[in-house]
């Protein structure tokens, strides 16, 4: 199966999923990093069950924000760390049963959480692209949708800095989208890049800090 993680403090948060097609959330807490700066050792300390297929997370104190594959956006109470739990979950960031794709990427930006939420490359399935998707989570029990914007392909990865959203897009014409945020109901595009790669080569995860922004393909 595949596996995404997470390191914030003192655990480590890994989303898997199995080759049976469970998602799980796994807190582990690390050892020693070796020379090499990877960790000589982990302890699992609890796991939970999340919907579907699990991929990118965030956290942010008492709960984690799971895109959780055609489920959309999960959130499980992890005040216990040995025992981590549903709480909340928004379907409509997924996708209708039959279909692939679903919720890929998430951050989270004050109340309100961004999704990439990308669908199969696939051309017949472009037209059920949904693009980014805002989530409001001030209740973690009752997440609601409060925006969204198209994106020219699957949205696969994103990022969020103040009022712009930066997401790595599968396109044959774009790599990378930016949106300005004038409020999470009122987003717009603002630029755009195709990449220098060759043809093929579709985007996939993107990384950014205070000056630099990479598009990994």
């Amino acid at each position: 199966g595949q596996e995404w993680h997470l390191c914030l403090g003192q655990y480590i948060y890994f989303t898997q999923t199995t080759n049976s097609g469970q998602g799980a959330l796994t807190i582990a807490s690390p050892g020693p990093v070796n020379q090499y700066h990877e960790y000589s050792a982990m302890t699992q300390v609890g796991t939970g069950a999340t919907y579907v297929s699990p991929s990118g997370i965030t956290v942010n104190g008492n709960y984690a924000y799971i895109a959780d594959g055609l489920s959309g956006l999960t959130i499980m109470n992890i005040s216990t760390p040995a025992n981590p739990t549903i709480v909340g979950n928004f379907s409509g960031a997924g996708y209708q049963a039959g279909t692939t794709g679903g919720a890929h990427d998430v951050v989270l930006s004050g109340n309100s959480i961004f999704m990439a939420d990308g669908i199969s490359s696939y051309a017949y399935l472009a037209n059920g692209n949904k693009g980014i998707q805002v989530i409001n989570v001030t209740n973690p029990a009752a997440p609601s949708w409060a925006g969204s914007a198209n994106t020219s392909g699957a949205a696969v990865s994103i990022d969020v800095d103040e009022n712009y959203i930066y997401a790595a897009v599968q396109s044959s014409a774009q790599a990378l989208e930016i949106f300005y945020v004038d409020n999470v109901s009122n987003i717009s595009i603002v630029a755009n890049y195709a990449g220098n790669y060759q043809a093929g080569a579709m985007a996939y995860d993107l990384v950014k800090d205070d000056w630099r922004l990479v598009v990994a393909f």
